[in-house]
């Protein structure tokens, strides 16, 4: 009988420790300017270098208790998420949007028809940092560009020139939508 009752309660004791097991989500970060990035907990776990080990990233990464957020910049010398997304552990931070979903963007421009800018097209062939921040800063511009500031190399001008992709001057209807 007394060993019956020490089972069950060895039993019980089992069953609260694993009712209070951690929960593993997938985190949404919101970024200013660059959308939103979703880390997902159960992935990285898989990974051979974490190997379901909790401590891989905690704290010796990311410090629970200061939940503070790194820039881009401060990735790229290592830090948080450029601890190992540094292009030999694991794809190098720079490919953007691999963790930041990059959006189709429709420019209004009156009476020559919209611009469909497609974001998927030219991240196929640029890295982000070719055009932002080089040419248009990690915002939308206030002041769209003109024409003739694209024929002089501003905004899409950069690389619409005819030499890295085809000229601004080319056929409107290639990205002016009637």
């Amino acid at each position: 009988m007394l060993s019956r009752t020490i089972l069950c309660c060895l039993a019980l004791c089992c069953l609260t420790a694993t009712a209070q097991a951690i929960t593993i989500k997938n985190i949404t970060y919101t970024t200013k300017s660059a959308g939103t990035v979703v880390f997902d907990h159960g992935y990285h776990l898989k990974q051979a270098a974490i190997n379901n080990n909790c401590k891989a990233c905690h704290s010796a990464i990311f410090d629970m208790k200061k939940r503070s957020h790194s820039t881009m910049a401060e990735m790229e010398k290592g830090k948080s998420c450029g601890a190992c997304h540094d292009g030999a552990k694991a794809f190098h931070v720079r490919e953007c949007v691999r963790c930041h979903k990059a959006k189709e963007v429709t420019l209004v421009v009156k009476g020559a028809g919209n611009v469909q800018f497609s974001h998927k097209s030219h991240t196929a062939r640029n890295s982000c940092n070719d055009c932002h921040t080089k040419i248009f800063g990690t915002n939308r511009n206030k002041k769209p560009a003109t024409m003739s500031d694209m024929e002089q190399g501003k905004s899409c001008g950069a690389c619409h020139n005819g030499k890295k992709a085809f000229p601004v001057t080319a056929n409107c209807a290639e990205c002016h939508k009637m």
